[in-house]
């Protein structure tokens, strides 16, 4: 290699370049404004600059190293493109050499190096924006402060949160005023339920009011203050409670006890305190210094990550004691929290939005065509993929189970779907699966499969995206808004030989060809599952044929080939789901210090054979999760 940069130092003097310069870290130093940056707009500008800014990325925008060094996210995706030949594409007009390609990836490996050590050093947090409760942990909190089995969210119909990605992120965590009058209507409704029969009334109403108009005063005073503790999740104000009081005492006056406390109550529910998670900034107005996060944004962060509601009895003492950020006392809460059924609430919100099964109810396959799929066998589908997860977490299983295992969730019917004889009942429970049998990981769910075919037909090209972005974490750009649709006879048993022909199509189109030549193979791979999943030899409709090549040069046969070539690339999966749970866990977009975070949670995993548990205790011990940037 040195052989080379000294024949390319040269060369690049003779022909009236600059000269490579040194720089003390960097494996290859190069300028980046007379060496990268040239080649940049000689060969990406026109996808991703000039013309268009194919997949959101405009590289014109990065004017200077320190500006890619800002957005490692962006420039591995771009180093993985690189590394694939897949940039530039091979129908682009200019071919990049086989030594500028080397060079660009040498300059952008040292670079990322370079960018992860000063992160080191600097310990940057990023934004922690303020965030609105979810419509999740709003009826979880609800529920869990009146002590009432109640959905506070579906009294009103509350909306759901990000429909195309992850409910917990802050940008789409706003409050219109029409969302602010549900949120109005749903405490009203779900403080009528607070009654002295009901479950809740002992727990929230602690104190006896008596009959005389001062002690319900003094029982209103403790029971606003323990309540409000509660809901706010931190300790009340002074003036703070000083307003509630005076509410309570004005209703009071012409009111009875019963009402005038549910309505002081209704306005601790209606209070931003409550519906925003709202943290202290304590680092002063001159200060640029990360601080750690008190006791009680921290309890927090963490019961709002593992249960989407808020903070129970005991991780609320720990905090008032101020000692929850203790390193022990922090990892045992995790394993409390982890322990816990409402940690389910994990499997929810994040994995199942990760792996894209969230809305599973909204898959229509046509009743002509799969009369077997019913809504039990619908709801089958989504509680396997969560119990394989459960499972997990409770036995703080090995997350490559994902990707291959030997044992699966079933209840009877979808055994039978599945091929799988001598299973009986509704209740799902843990199965081996057959010799032979292609099923193990999230590539033979029938969730999965379902949610990545069409209403007819199953789709190679929105199974070969799936993979992509969930497993692998490169998903596709859009296509183009011009692109043809394939048309196609969907009577049952018409002959669609031609269908592999169609889709092929977009292979030789080059607005097309870069992006299906990598999702197409991977898609036809799963063939043998039909769009519910279930598998099958042939079928009448076309021939099966699941044979691909990658971009790789890798050849595929089926199912198991993929699998095995994920296996492969079992790291790249690990970081693709590293990185989506901090996405999740932080509510914004990654930035280049994250990648610190990333690497360290990966090393974690790989020292104890990637352990549920590590990737949970790697994220909330992480800067991002404990420590607050200034004015941020």
């Amino acid at each position: 290699m040195m052989i080379f940069l000294r024949q390319l130092f040269i060369i690049t003097l003779l022909v009236g370049m600059l000269p490579m310069m040194g720089r003390g870290s960097a494996a290859v130093a190069v300028d980046f404004k007379s060496t990268i940056q040239p080649l940049l707009k000689n060969y990406c500008f026109d996808c991703h600059g000039e013309k268009k800014t194919k997949a959101g990325v405009d590289l014109k925008e990065f004017i200077d190293e320190a500006a890619v060094k800002r957005d490692l996210p962006t420039w591995r995706k771009v180093d993985e493109q690189l590394a694939n030949k897949e940039m530039p594409p091979e129908e682009s007009k200019n071919s990049l050499t086989d030594a500028d390609r080397a060079m660009l990836r040498e300059w952008l490996n040292a670079t990322i190096k370079d960018a992860l050590a000063d992160a080191v050093k600097v310990k940057d947090p990023g934004i922690m924006p303020i965030r609105r409760l979810t419509r999740i942990q709003y009826r979880n909190s609800v529920r869990d402060l009146l002590g009432i089995p109640i959905d506070a969210a579906e009294l009103v119909s509350l909306p759901s949160d990000n429909e195309r990605g992850y409910d917990t992120y802050a940008g789409t965590l706003n409050i219109p005023p029409l969302l602010f009058e549900k949120y109005h209507a749903a405490a009203k409704q779900a403080l009528t339920a607070l009654t002295p029969d009901s479950a809740g009334w002992k727990m929230v109403v602690i104190a006896d009011p008596g009959k005389t108009a001062t002690t319900q005063k003094t029982a209103a005073r403790t029971i606003i203050t323990r309540f409000a503790r509660r809901a706010y999740r931190r300790p009340v104000a002074p003036e703070e409670s000083a307003r509630l009081y005076k509410l309570f005492d004005t209703l009071a006056a012409s009111r009875p006890f019963e009402d005038s406390i549910r309505t002081t109550l209704c306005a601790v529910l209606v209070s931003p305190n409550f519906l925003f998670r709202i943290e202290q900034d304590r680092g002063g107005a001159r200060s640029k210094e990360a601080y750690p996060i008190s006791s009680f944004d921290l309890a927090t962060r963490l019961s709002y990550l593992l249960w989407s509601t808020t903070p129970d009895d005991e991780l609320s003492m720990l905090a008032d004691k101020g000692t929850l950020t203790q390193p022990a006392i922090l990892e045992a809460q995790v394993v409390r929290l982890l322990a816990d059924d409402r940690a389910r609430a994990l499997s929810e919100g994040f994995f199942a939005t990760w792996l894209q099964i969230d809305h599973l109810d909204r898959a229509r396959p046509m009743q002509s065509n799969f009369p077997s799929f019913t809504e039990t066998l619908r709801k089958a589908m989504y509680d396997e993929t969560l119990t394989f997860v459960n499972e997990l977490r409770k036995n703080n299983g090995s997350l490559l189970d994902l990707l291959k295992s030997d044992h699966l969730y079933v209840n009877e019917e979808l055994a039978s779907h599945y091929g799988i004889a001598g299973v009986t009942g509704a209740e799902l429970r843990k199965v081996a699966i057959p010799t032979g049998m292609n099923r193990g990981g999230v590539l033979g769910m029938g969730s999965v499969l379902t949610m990545t075919s069409h209403t007819y037909r199953t789709s190679p090209t929105l199974r070969g995206k799936w993979v992509l972005e969930v497993l692998l974490g490169t998903p596709p750009p859009p296509p183009p808004a011009d692109v043809e649709p394939i048309s196609e006879d969907t009577t049952p048993g018409t002959a669609a030989k031609s269908f592999r022909d169609q889709l092929e199509k977009h292979v030789t189109d080059a607005a097309c060809a870069s992006c299906h030549r990598k999702m197409d193979p991977l898609g036809f791979s799963l063939d043998n599952y039909d769009a519910i999943g279930a598998w099958r030899e042939s079928t009448a409709a076309r021939p099966l044929d699941t044979n691909g090549t990658l971009p790789t040069g890798e050849k595929m046969t089926g199912a198991n080939d993929l699998r095995t070539i994920l296996w492969k690339n079992r790291s790249q999966v690990m970081r693709t789901l590293v990185s989506q749970f901090l996405l999740y866990a932080t509510g914004r977009d990654l930035i280049t210090a994250d990648e610190v975070v990333v690497q360290d949670v990966l090393a974690r995993l790989d020292a104890d054979g990637h352990r549920f548990s590590s990737l949970i205790m790697g994220i909330v011990t992480s800067t991002p999760f404990l420590m607050r940037a200034p004015g941020k």
